[in-house]
């Protein structure tokens, strides 16, 4: 009898390892199986290009055109619309190359994801594994719409990627040099980050959440959490500040906007701050968003000089935003991210949009603002937590997460992104820009039906994407379930839990981000989640693999102690 049970383990054992030596696969067949994923992916989007836009994409077009602090002419400086550079560095970069902006896009997301399948190869993932999240993350099909716009979460979703890889390897390296280096181009790729997109928050809080998993670790032994900490969380978030800091003074000396962006200025918050907290006697909850309303722009009006010579031009911009959106008059509420660019337009139009003249004078207005607070010509609206219906803002909460949560999980295929049209309020003079900068392929330009084939394999694959999802976040669920009702667990375990921690974390806080702020300021688009789509359906895969595998060892563990 035990010489049958002993017969059925081995063989039970050789059958594992026959499978396991499958799936690992060899190391050419795995280089020529990502080959083809990438040929492949560029046969798809042989058709694909990036559509022009007169609003965020043509502000990182001009100023990659005018080569951002070091323009081409004289004149060029003071037509300068400054935004966060990190994105208009890349376009320049691609123009500078003579390559078509679309495929920069895509060059770059591939790169990172070898680099980021190459790390999951440090955490043992067999070769086959790691070609099936490669091919995950080249098809997605957020990639095929969302490259085709000119916008700052085309590289984010590669950046993020890298980072993620580093840290990977960072966490996996024995050798000291090894892991300082990393650690060290970790931080280059999160000061990046900052420069390109306005998530600080969300990755700092990211880094806390690892050290507090390391004090966890490490039972609340302060010192040690914070030696190992040092590479992975403290070293990058050092090295990223001082990149925040040395593009800020940049702006500062050339620019004259000591920020990484104007609307991102302490002028230009401060005074739209002030604004808000006009006490104009409404009820917060009147209004569906928190805004600016017309009450309050008219007392401004009234306590700042500078402010009201503003007046016709923001009045313009907002009838202009009010018309377009179907009303009549001032019946209905504008968001406040509109009302803050049309406040920043009016700027510009009044100072040629020279960008060291627009920030004097929004340093002007701030003054103003807050000397007619001090001179009690302007009454603060007082913030009680009592005036605040919970009822409400909890609904809206559930609403908007719902909604975030569907960009994320269940994305959608959007016709509108692959019909290669651009937007119909681009001049003439402003296409010729687009084309050169962007090296665009013109005669793909207003094809509507050349991604016929291509949207119907997408809506196609979508299913797939949605089932990924939702069971890898099952496994999620199941691993750290498992995790934290075991007491014993392996250095590999502890590691992988590390890194998968930062990743989710990066994701879930982001999704709370913009759940905020489509409940409370401006609808969300499905784009600001578009950097962690694919990044959710890889880690799912990854983890439906870590978490079978170790329920697989758990029964076989338990049939050799039976």
């Amino acid at each position: 009898m035990n010489n049958n049970h002993s017969s059925y383990q081995s063989s039970n054992k050789v059958t594992v390892n026959m499978v396991l030596k499958l799936i690992d696969g060899k190391k050419q067949y795995f280089l020529l199986s990502l080959l083809f994923i990438i040929a492949v992916k560029f046969f798809l989007i042989r058709n694909s290009e990036v559509l022009g836009n007169p609003k965020d994409s043509w502000g990182y077009i001009l100023m990659a055109n005018q080569k951002i602090w070091f323009p081409t002419d004289n004149g060029e400086l003071s037509r300068l619309p400054l935004q966060s550079q990190g994105y208009s560095i890349f376009i320049l970069f691609s123009s500078l190359l003579n390559f078509p902006l679309r495929i920069s896009h895509e060059i770059f997301y591939i790169l990172s994801n070898i680099l980021l399948v190459y790390s999951f190869r440090r955490l043992k993932i067999p070769r086959l594994i790691c070609i099936a999240i490669f091919a995950i993350l080249t098809f997605h099909i957020t990639t095929f719409m969302l490259f085709n716009t000119i916008l700052t979460e085309t590289i984010a979703i590669s950046l993020y990627h890298i980072l993620l890889a580093l840290t990977v390897i960072t966490v996996m390296s024995e050798n000291l040099a090894r892991k300082l280096i990393f650690s060290v181009l970790g931080g280059l790729c999160l000061g990046i980050i900052f420069i390109t997109r306005p998530e600080q928050i969300v990755f700092l809080l990211s880094y806390l959440v690892i050290f507090v998993i390391l004090v966890l670790r490490n039972r609340i032994n302060i010192a040690r959490a914070i030696r190992e900490a040092l590479p992975i969380c403290i070293i990058p978030i050092a090295i990223s500040l001082l990149i925040t800091m040395f593009f800020t003074l940049l702006n500062g000396f050339f620019l004259g906007v000591p920020a990484l962006s104007l609307p991102g200025s302490e002028a230009v918050l401060g005074t739209f701050a002030k604004i808000r907290s006009i006490d104009d006697g409404k009820n917060r909850d009147n209004f569906k968003f928190i805004t600016i309303n017309r009450q309050q722009l008219l007392i401004a009006y009234e306590v700042s000089p500078t402010f009201s010579k503003l007046k016709p031009l923001i009045e313009e911009e907002l009838a202009t935003r009010i018309t377009r959106q179907g009303g009549k008059d001032y019946d209905i509420e504008v968001t406040i991210d509109w009302i803050q660019w049309s406040i920043i337009a009016a700027a510009n139009k009044i100072t040629d949009a020279n960008s060291r003249s627009t920030y004097k004078i929004f340093n002007k207005i701030n003054y103003e603002l807050e000397t007619a607070f001090q001179q009690k010509r302007i009454k603060g609206k007082a913030f009680s937590f009592n005036e605040i219906d919970s009822g409400y803002w909890l609904s809206k909460f559930k609403r908007s997460l719902t909604t975030t949560t569907g960009y994320l999980v269940f994305p959608r295929v959007s016709e509108r992104f692959l019909q290669n049209t651009d937007d119909s309020r681009l001049t003439p003079e402003m296409t010729s820009i687009f084309n050169r900068v962007a090296h665009r392929r013109t005669h793909l330009i207003s094809q509507k039906n050349l991604n016929k084939s291509l949207i119907a394999y997408l809506k196609r694959l979508t299913p797939l994407i949605h089932l990924i999802n939702i069971l890898g976040i099952i496994s999620f669920i199941a691993l750290f379930v498992y995790y934290l009702a075991s007491p014993i667990h392996s250095s590999l375990l502890n590691q992988y839990i590390l890194i998968i921690s930062l990743a989710l974390s990066i994701i879930i806080l982001r999704l709370f981000l913009y759940t905020v702020v489509d409940m409370a300021f401006f609808p969300a688009p499905s784009r600001y989640l578009f950097p962690s789509n694919s990044l959710l359906s890889a880690l799912s895969l990854l983890n439906l693999y870590v978490t079978v595998k170790i329920l697989y060892s758990k029964i076989a563990r338990n049939r050799q102690s039976s």
